[in-house]
């Protein structure tokens, strides 16, 4: 508790304090992850936008950790997968199901990958920063901790399982009837995975993330190294 600065000063000297206890180890690399670093489902949902505070809130920690930032990476997917993804994660945790408006607004939206790409290079000067396919890392976290360091291998023993997968259509339901909750008349018209947005609006989505692909592919303007396979 206390003042937003405070509570940053005394996070600040306890990552200081952590990074200092693993540098007499003989550690040279600490990879950080968390999953609401660029904001939380939440946070997503109430704006209807892709990060839209991303800028801010990863300026917060390029500060936290002194400015010893060296390599940022993060991983993207066609907005129709990542927004159904945000949706179900809400569901499950006893947010309701969207509205017509708030699928509307959220596949309308301007905002893309390479907005928050942009935002994250602004944040962290300096740094390396790599984008990863979705696709074809999530399946493998061990290959994703192995591009993140720098294509060291890891030990078998480390390769980790895929975790938070969008459970398909029929777990979801009984995720539901857990908490007591009738599934909703939408999920009964589903045969394998919840879609909560039209053929319409997923074509939108989709088209816009063609275009932050085709940025990519095309180098980013020199701001981030795209990395679709494991092995590149």
């Amino acid at each position: 508790s206390g003042p937003p600065q405070e509570q940053f000063n005394q996070a600040q000297g306890r990552i200081s304090q952590a990074l200092r206890r693993v540098e007499k180890r003989g550690m040279h690399r600490v990879l950080v992850t968390d999953e609401n670093m660029l904001g939380t489902p939440y946070r997503l949902l109430r704006h209807g936008s892709l990060y839209p505070d991303a800028s801010e809130r990863l300026t917060r920690f390029f500060q936290a950790f002194s400015r010893r930032v060296t390599r940022v990476v993060i991983s993207v997917r066609p907005q129709d997968q990542f927004w159904r993804s945000v949706l179900c994660l809400c569901l499950i945790r006893g947010h309701g199901l969207p509205s017509e408006t708030d699928v509307r607004h959220i596949s309308g939206a301007v905002r893309g990958w390479r907005d928050v790409i942009t935002d994250v290079v602004g944040a962290f000067p300096g740094a390396q920063v790599q984008v990863l396919s979705h696709a074809s890392f999530a399946p493998s976290p061990r290959h994703k901790a192995e591009q993140m360091i720098g294509n060291e291998a890891l030990p078998e023993a480390h390769s980790g399982e895929w975790k938070n997968q969008m459970p398909d259509i029929g777990k979801l339901r009984s995720l539901l009837a857990e908490q007591g909750k009738d599934a909703p008349s939408l999920l009964e018209r589903v045969k394998d995975q919840w879609q909560p947005f039209n053929e319409t609006q997923q074509a939108v989505m989709c088209d816009a993330y063609q275009k932050d692909l085709s940025w990519l592919r095309a180098g980013a303007d020199g701001l981030a190294t795209w990395i679709e396979k494991p092995d590149q």
